[in-house]
């Protein structure tokens, strides 16, 4: 080991070499030995060596015990940064990381002769995460016929076969390395032109193989039912009207999925997403999604109420396909079906034109307080489990969004796909907003 140190995880930091290369006086060593635990978290003791004069050594202590403070006030929101352990293998090597949830200091016994003799042992107990992180990477990412770009890639709202049209990026198992699912930092830049960015979804997609993204975007010229018109202001230039005077559930259209496209899924969780071309502004209209194969339910989801507020619908997550597989033989194909409800004794009509089934493998939904003006960032930095909004003219930082959803993470080996979605102040997902987006990991390791 070429160095621990320890600090508050702020840039550009102050650290407390206890080891190795650099060593701040009093100390002279410490004895870290990584326990094993099967947890999220693990407790864990560094023995250390102090050696100088009584004044030295308790300023040693002193220098410990700050950094004890600030992480208690962190932890109660009133210091900006965590203490951490700082680790370096070799020398010029990079640094790994792990987080505090708890430090305390205990002192051997004899330490008030030892002390005044100019020597002293104490014991770091700690409380980390089962894990070391190492410093951010930027992601390479590709975007339509755009690979491997770095320092931001631009999106628009929606993805369809036009060119430039893309609101996912990709990210190649290649470009990445590392042992456990690692932390994602996310930028996000309102890129729209006199544009407000409101409330934001995001969705994470991985498989071993497979770098697709078709399955996840139902357009309307792919669904069996209603009537299909054309327009350039729908997405894939296309949206459905459906029509129904029933009082009752009604199937209002069916998209097929293949065996392939289902393996594809690969048992994921995703939010349906449908996003209408003309808002309905019905008070009394409802929507149901179900999977089926032919008349036969495999899986049925709550309705959802359709507020003509908004111009899009999230519904509850299903899972594709809804059960577990032996995968012994191909999945079985299937459809899903739209349902709809009204309780009026009249013709109702709505028209859409695509059905997004965001991946939540993870995903997280970001609901604004606090409306991102043009060239405004969404920061999302999943290692410090926080987030937060930055504007560009006065260079400043605020929290603007309630954020729901788990951490955003990189599975090891696996395709990645991250799709963006975006509403605005009229509560719409306009289809020609855009953004610009910007994707950092850090390596993660259960072993130094």
């Amino acid at each position: 080991m070429n160095q621990i140190a320890i600090g508050s995880y702020a840039d550009p930091g102050e650290w407390l070499v206890l080891h190795g290369d650099g060593i701040s006086a009093p100390f002279r060593q410490a004895d870290y030995q990584s326990a094993f635990e099967l947890g999220e978290e693990i407790a864990e003791s560094i023995r250390l060596s102090l050696e100088g004069t009584p004044e030295e050594l308790s300023a040693g202590i002193t220098a410990l015990e700050t950094i004890r403070q600030r992480n208690l006030l962190y932890h109660q929101t009133g210091y900006p940064a965590p203490s951490c352990l700082r680790f370096q293998m070799m020398e010029g090597g990079g640094y790994y990381y792990t987080l505090l949830k708890s430090i305390e200091i205990q002192v051997n016994a004899d330490s008030p002769e030892t002390h005044l003799s100019g020597s002293l042992l104490l014991t770091l107990h700690i409380i980390r995460p089962n894990h070391y992180d190492a410093d951010p990477v930027e992601l390479p990412l590709t975007v339509g016929g755009d690979e491997d770009v770095l320092g931001g890639v631009d999106l628009i709202n929606h993805t369809d076969a036009h060119s430039g049209h893309g609101s996912s990026v990709l990210i190649k198992p290649g470009d990445f390395e590392t042992d456990l699912p690692a932390p994602l930092r996310l930028e996000l830049v309102n890129t729209t032109e006199d544009g407000v960015m409101q409330d934001i979804f995001l969705g994470l997609y991985h498989h071993p193989v497979s770098p697709s993204e078709g399955m996840l975007f139902c357009y309307a010229g792919d669904m069996l039912g209603g009537l299909l018109y054309p327009s350039a202001d729908a997405i894939n230039e296309h949206y459905i009207r459906a029509a129904w005077p029933e009082t009752d559930w009604k199937a209002l259209g069916v998209w097929y999925f293949s065996s392939e496209a289902v393996e594809k899924m690969a048992g994921f969780s995703y939010r349906p997403v449908l996003r209408f071309f003309n808002i309905p502004a019905y008070e009394d209209l409802y929507l149901q999604i179900k999977i089926q194969v032919g008349s036969y339910v495999l899986w049925e989801g709550e309705s959802v109420y359709v507020d003509p507020d908004y111009g899009y619908v999230l519904f509850p997550p299903l899972r594709m396909p809804p059960n577990k597989l032996l995968n012994e033989v191909p999945a079985h194909q299937v459809d899903l079906v739209l349902y709809g409800l009204h309780e009026t004794d009249a013709t109702y009509t709505i028209e859409f034109d695509c059905l997004t089934l965001l991946p939540l493998a993870p995903g997280a939904n970001f609901l604004a307080f606090y409306n991102l003006y043009e060239n405004a960032c969404l920061v999302d930095d999943n290692f410090l489990s926080l987030q937060g909004a930055r504007f560009a003219a006065e260079d400043l930082e605020v929290v603007a969004h309630i954020r729901q959803g788990f951490p955003l993470t990189l599975y090891p080996g696996h395709y990645h796909r991250m799709v963006v979605l975006m509403s605005d102040e009229d509560n719409d997902m306009d289809i020609f907003q855009t953004a610009n987006l910007r994707l950092y990991y850090r390596p993660r390791k259960r072993i130094l």
